[in-house]
């Protein structure tokens, strides 16, 4: 935790660090996601890390200590600005609209069996390629809808966050702009 000499606030999550508990370091297997391309840390506020851009790979990851599947896992898309009605598509498919949960697109199982390096756990993912368009940003978290009421009963999940990198214009005249800078 912070004050803890081996605490690092690059890889701070909810006030804590994750430790390697062989050695003590920080296990940059938990933290990739800052390695990933196009993938950065919000300047602004306490978006985590977030994707720029309308394309972008989304991976699902899934681990437990035994074998597991995680059942009907349901992607849920929040727009920003929250009025916004975005054009959301995934694997080319469009995302689907509910009143309660908003807009969102069925995973389906994730199967969790394949051992990681050390034996003593398990981890699989799902990738999925998103493509939106008509909002500013987008917001996307995944839960496991066990009971197929179409609502988060509870257990915890990581979100990520894409920002639209364009640049909005206007039409305008060469005269025009001269005249902004103009004394």
């Amino acid at each position: 935790a912070p004050g803890d000499s081996l605490y690092d606030p690059m890889y701070d999550r909810g006030g804590e660090v994750l430790l390697d508990i062989n050695d003590d370091s920080i296990d940059m297997s938990i933290y990739e996601a800052p390695g990933l391309i196009g993938f950065t840390p919000s300047m602004g506020g306490n978006d985590g890390y977030f994707f720029t851009g309308h394309d972008f790979d989304l991976v699902i990851d899934g681990f437990n200590n035994e074998p597991i599947t995680y059942t009907n896992i349901l992607l849920v898309f929040d727009p920003d600005p929250a009025e916004c009605s975005p054009l959301v598509t995934i694997d080319g498919n469009p995302a689907l609209y509910d009143a309660g949960l908003g807009w969102y697109y069925v995973v389906g199982d994730l199967v969790v069996t394949t051992p990681t390096m050390d034996g003593n756990n398990y981890s699989d993912k799902v990738t999925l390629s998103i493509h939106f368009d008509l909002c500013t940003g987008m917001r996307m978290w995944a839960f496991a809808d066990e009971n197929f009421n179409m609502q988060l009963d509870g257990g915890s999940c990581f979100s990520a966050y894409s920002h639209d990198a364009t640049v909005p214009v206007e039409e305008t005249t060469w005269g025009g702009i001269k005249a902004l800078y103009d004394n």
